[in-house]
């Protein structure tokens, strides 16, 4: 089965990086790696210049990011609600949770 790659033109580059990398395959990675891109292409042996730029001629890895951007933030919010509510060790946090509720309500 062939690899697709994006066509798009970025802006000021007319030959995209890693053109032997398909788009899902960066985007796999993307989500593997948390979404962190020093990370993404240190795993695909590539710059951070050149993965961003793929990012920005393809809307499946700029979504990738997006997602991963996403799931972070959703982590720490459970993190965040975590220490708010406290645990069977540790009671709950009482400007936590205004925080909490002034941040996200």
């Amino acid at each position: 089965m062939k690899k697709k790659t994006t066509t798009a033109v970025v802006e000021g580059c007319e030959v995209l990086p890693r053109r032997d990398l398909a788009d899902e395959d960066i985007a796999q990675q993307v989500l593997e790696c948390s979404g962190f891109p020093s990370k993404v292409a240190d795993a695909l042996g590539m710059s951070v210049p050149d993965l961003l730029v793929r990012a920005k001629a393809s809307k499946r890895i700029g979504g990738a990011f997006m997602e991963a951007r996403q799931r972070q933030v959703d982590f720490m919010k459970m993190a965040a609600m975590k220490v708010a509510l406290g645990d069977k060790v540790t009671p709950p946090d009482p400007a936590m949770m205004r925080w909490f509720i002034s941040r996200y309500e």
